[in-house]
């Protein structure tokens, strides 16, 4: 589908490990032609990374950066740092190629991911091009299941699900920026529907 010409909108997605995130990104890309927002990580690539998605840098080129000034958001996640520069950000929320650009992306933490783009986004007048998406789950049981399908070692699975029930009560109680909840828990064509749908609602006409 090609979308109507305007300046680029990011919608990031946050949610618990496993919830599905990158499902759901490959998804957008295929369907509406989204292009991924290129972040940087400090881990090691995944078999589960799409192309495009991350650049996989040193613990020492993101204090580099951070230091410059030059970082939008990051993320400490146990040992692994995850960023996205300001130029990232800025050259996606100004993109018009013929066609609306969409741009989707994972972010770590809500609190700490979501809010600096947002907020950055906000201090270029822009932030009504940034729509996050909180894919929602208390599902626990499934998402141990994925771990363990992945072979997360106990300790990061006990980490993640602790996490996953402490992002889960804070996005309940967001309110700025609007934080679009969508409940995980059902089946991928479900979900997938109002994915979709909700990412259409920003560049379809009113009927």
């Amino acid at each position: 589908m090609i979308l109507p010409t305007a300046p680029g909108l990011i919608v990031p997605f946050a949610g618990p490990t496993c919830v599905g995130k990158t499902t759901f990104l490959e998804i957008l890309c295929r369907t509406l032609n989204a292009k991924l927002l290129l972040s940087n990580t400090t881990r090691q690539r995944r078999d589960t990374d799409l192309e495009g998605e991350y650049t996989y840098g040193t613990h020492d080129q993101f204090q580099e950066a951070h230091a410059s000034g030059l970082v939008c958001w990051h993320a400490q996640v146990r040992d692994d740092t995850y960023w996205t520069l300001n130029e990232t950000v800025t050259q996606a929320l100004q993109s018009n190629t013929g066609h609306r650009r969409l741009y989707v992306g994972a972010l770590v933490l809500v609190d700490e991911g979501i809010d600096k783009l947002y907020a950055y986004a906000h201090k270029n007048g822009v932030e009504d091009r940034v729509k996050p998406v909180y894919l929602w789950s208390n599902n626990y049981t499934a998402l141990f299941s994925w771990m363990e399908k992945r072979r997360y070692s106990p300790d990061k699975i006990d980490l993640n699900l602790k996490l996953a029930r402490e992002w889960n009560a804070l996005a309940a109680e967001y309110s700025t920026p609007p934080l679009h909840i969508i409940n995980a828990d059902r089946s991928l064509e479900e979900v997938e529907a109002e994915v979709v749908e909700y990412v259409l609602g920003f560049f379809l006409p009113p009927q």
